[in-house]
């Protein structure tokens, strides 16, 4: 199991120079933990959740490749996007 995460502390405010990052977090010390500042504007809490995730799903098919995994398992991929 993985999680996914993206913030963005002026959530999409035209006049802000803020910056968006991205997470990706397997578990407590994994070596595959990421947490990264977010290149693509506009940046938003959106944006930073799509990111996250398809960094996520990156990072999996590196690892299955590297493993020289023939028959990964399967991906599920659930977005939720909450605005508040």
């Amino acid at each position: 199991m993985v999680f996914t995460d993206g913030s963005c502390p002026a959530n999409a405010r035209v006049e802000s120079n803020e910056i968006s990052g991205s997470g990706v977090w397997y578990g407590s010390g994994d070596w595959r933990n990421l947490g990264v500042p977010n290149p693509y504007p506009p940046h938003s809490n959106n944006r930073g959740e799509m990111v996250a995730v398809l960094l996520a799903l990156r990072q999996e098919r590196l690892f299955a490749q590297s493993k020289k995994d023939r028959h990964p398992l399967p991906l599920l991929v659930a977005v939720a996007v909450v605005d508040c």
